[in-house]
């Protein structure tokens, strides 16, 4: 019972039981009871009718011999199966029909009798009385016939309910077939429907387990448009995702690995160097102690960066919202280029926005410009340049990155935000980056809730943006 094609059976069985019990419970219970009501409601009418017509005669005892009344008692009593008597007041009974009906027997002729004098008494009478002889039920009926000096006669009617009886005992068992063929059906639909309704759950179920096991290759079939379906289809979601994390985890190590040993080395290389071969020549000394110094600072830069995204991926890096000038920042950077050996540096242009100020955590979008910036460097020549575009959209400042290098191809653009991603727009570039530039960029600007993205083809260079809100 505690699988859930089990229960789901179970239940419908149930169901299918309870459904059963109440017909069962209807039908043999109150059947025979209704189906009587319904014969002596609908003759009462009939004979209600008949009594009508009578009255409108205004002479009972003419009534009783005109043609039209004698062809309605004798339809009635055809129709119904009874036995149809006139009575007048004075003179006891004046017609009885011919047609349908029996007569009753010499030891019930007292219930004709207590119906007569209960409708010459003016009152309807309605009773059931069981055959002294062959023990079936008869309705006995007797309807007063009015006139403007009072109660003129009376109509009776006696019917058998031997056909109810018999109807309700034929519906008795049919019911009983009827019932085993529906727990027979019930039983097929409900192992059928349980089937279907479970078997998308093993087989996610399934799948969830393989992919607990690492087996991030198996994928579920199409399994509709429901709500198993799209659960389905979400799985197969997260499997790729899983697969694609798997395959940046081992990118990760590698590269990791790769990125730290290369300075590593360099150091080591150069420190042993310095012991067994500088000895007293300052200048190479000198020179060596900056290679050392410079792959430190680039073993200290992959390290930070490896933090920074862990940070921000983990969700505990926290936002200090401020006002800030962009355009300060961009000086701060142009100034640091400048400072440097390469002696880079890129054109702003905007000027309407120059006064306006934007919010967000100064320190970390000073970043995401340093690392889109250096970015373009990385992917633009010293020959080419680099122009930083502001401009404001909709209540927005939006700052647009733009270089002149060999731009980004179609299946790559969608990934260059990912950690250690390389794609063809790197494949003719040395860079000394760690490669999380642009992921460290993209958990920045999700933190402030930014929009953010990438416009560019091949050839045609690459222009890296985002948004913030003016203060």
């Amino acid at each position: 019972m505690k699988s859930i094609r089990m229960r789901l059976w179970s239940g419908m069985m149930i169901l299918s039981a309870v459904v059963i019990l109440l017909i069962f419970l209807f039908q043999i219970v109150f059947l025979e009871r209704f189906y009587t009501e319904m014969e002596i409601s609908a003759a009462g009418r009939d004979v209600a009718e008949l009594v009508s017509e009578i009255e409108l005669y205004g002479d009972l005892r003419e009534a009783a011999v005109s043609p039209d009344i004698i062809e309605k008692a004798d339809q009635i009593s055809y129709d119904r199966n009874m036995q149809v008597q006139i009575a007048l007041s004075d003179d006891g009974i004046i017609y009885s029909s011919q047609t349908g009906g029996e007569r009753m027997p010499g030891m019930m002729q007292s219930e004709t009798a207590k119906a007569l004098i209960s409708a010459l008494g003016g009152e309807e009478y309605r009773n059931q009385t069981v055959h002294n002889r062959f023990g079936n039920k008869i309705a006995i009926m007797g309807f007063p016939v009015m006139s403007d000096a009072g109660v003129d006669g009376a109509v009776l009617v006696s019917f058998s309910l031997a056909s109810v009886e018999d109807t309700a005992e034929i519906l008795k068992k049919q019911l009983v077939i009827i019932a085993l063929v529906i727990m027979v059906v019930s039983v097929i639909i409900s192992s059928v429907l349980s089937k279907k309704f479970t078997e998308p759950v093993r087989l996610i179920s399934e799948a969830a387990e393989a992919y607990s096991r690492g087996e991030l290759e198996k994928r579920l079939p199409d399994l509709g448009e429901d709500e198993t379906g799209q659960l389905a289809r979400r799985m197969n979601e997260m499997g790729e995702a899983l697969t694609r994390n798997e395959m940046l985890k081992k990118e990760l190590i590698s590269n990791v690995s790769h990125e730290l040993r290369t300075p590593l080395t360099i150091i080591r290389g150069y420190a042993e160097a310095m012991r067994d071969i500088t000895g007293d020549d300052a200048e190479k000394r000198s020179r060596q102690l900056g290679v050392i110094i410079e792959q430190s600072g680039r073993l200290g830069n992959i390290v930070e960066d490896m933090l920074s995204l862990s940070k921000l991926q983990s969700g505990t890096e926290t936002l200090r919202l401020e006002p800030f000038s962009v355009y300060d920042i961009l000086e701060e950077i142009r100034l640091m280029y400048g400072a440097n050996s390469e002696k880079r540096t890129f054109e702003i242009s905007g000027e309407d926005c120059r006064g306006r100020e934007v919010t967000g955590d100064r320190r970390k979008i000073e970043q995401v410009l340093y690392n889109f910036i250096s970015n373009a460097f990385v992917h633009t020549s010293p020959e080419d340049s680099v122009e930083v575009r502001i401009s404001e959209n909709d209540g927005f400042m939006r700052i647009e990155v733009a270089d002149s290098g060999p731009g980004i191809s179609g299946e790559d653009i969608g990934h260059v935000f990912e950690r250690y991603y390389k794609g063809s727009r790197d494949k003719d570039s040395v860079s000394s980056g760690t490669g999380l530039g642009l992921a460290i960029v993209k958990g920045i600007l999700e933190l402030h809730k930014a929009p953010y993205g990438v416009e560019s083809e091949p050839g045609s260079g690459a222009v890296f943006w985002f948004e913030l809100p003016f203060s």
